[in-house]
């Protein structure tokens, strides 16, 4: 357990939200809310306006394993914006019980410090994912809590992880190694795919194929984007089919391209099978011809 919350907590790099006004609700308590990274709460916390602070602490291992353990004494002093919790939780054999201590400090959408559980000890730095929720009303699926706007990263947060798959297509029979990382303030989810096809019959070379890809939220027409940058000078820019896509399965269709005739169409279809599990369709259309499957491929979650 020691060694997952080390991995899990103390290296946790990220940047600090950019600053930007609050209500005066907001203001007056600067606790209450889940926090974490990348989406994912590790902390959902509940502040009376005076001193005390309940809620619950997320331990966790990658995206995989989690363990919720309540805060037994939680304290916040609004003078010098200290937050201090403790409590016990379970270890990772599911039979050891040890206790946690956390201190740090609370700066606008920032609290960052130390932790210390059992013979581990690091430090932590988590932004603020919700606000005004009670802390058993966080959805830690999410990083959204109950009565607050619907999270429009919800779709695609699963993906932040390590990926790999099995290729198959146009290029032949392939592996594929993937990462998605939320950046720059959280604003953006950022694919990097390296997909190798060996040499084979149908294609005697072999290829080594590489992208990058950045999905953003278009508050404009509230719809995610997805960009996908080709080594060949290619950029595809794609927006969600609204009307195609479900909550098992995510169609991004093609609305214009740099380097490539805008007259050509494509689709990224993403249907998940489970957290830990999806398969990517990519079906291109050269001008006046329909869509057809170039790409199939079937990924399954590293970490």
């Amino acid at each position: 357990m020691a060694r997952s919350i080390l991995s899990a907590v103390a290296c946790v790099s990220l940047i600090v939200a950019s600053t930007f006004a609050q209500s005066r609700g907001s203001a007056n308590d600067p606790v209450t809310g889940s926090w974490g990274t990348d989406g994912l709460p590790f902390l959902e916390l509940k502040f009376d306006g005076r001193s005390t602070v309940s809620g619950t602490v997320i331990w966790r291992e990658g995206r995989t394993y989690e363990q919720r353990a309540p805060i037994e004494t939680g304290t916040f002093d609004p003078q010098t914006r200290d937050l201090k919790l403790s409590g016990e939780a379970t270890d990772r054999d599911g039979k050891t019980r040890v206790r946690y201590a956390i201190e740090g400090k609370v700066e606008n959408d920032v609290v960052a410090g130390t932790f210390q559980m059992g013979g581990a000890k690091g430090d932590f730095s988590f932004t603020r994912l919700s606000r005004g929720a009670s802390a058993q009303g966080a959805a830690a699926s999410s990083g959204a809590s109950q009565g607050s706007k619907p999270d429009p990263w919800q779709p695609v947060r699963f993906l932040a992880g390590t990926w790999d798959g099995t290729a198959a297509g146009v290029g032949g029979a392939g592996t594929a190694r993937r990462t998605y990382a939320f950046v720059l303030n959280n604003r953006y989810l950022h694919e990097k795919n390296v997909t190798t096809y060996p040499p084979q019959e149908k294609n005697k070379a072999g290829e080594v194929h590489e992208h990058w890809s950045f999905i953003s939220y278009d508050r404009a027409r509230a719809t995610l984007v997805l960009r996908q940058f080709h080594p060949e000078g290619f950029v595809n820019q794609y927006v969600v089919n609204k009307s195609e896509s479900t909550p098992k399965k995510l169609v991004f269709d093609s609305e214009r391209f740099e380097n490539y005739s805008n007259d050509a169409r494509a689709r990224e279809t993403y249907e998940i099978i489970s957290t830990d599990e999806f398969i990517e369709t990519f079906e291109l259309g050269d001008p006046g011809k329909p869509l057809e499957v170039y790409t199939k491929t079937h990924f399954k979650r590293v970490k």
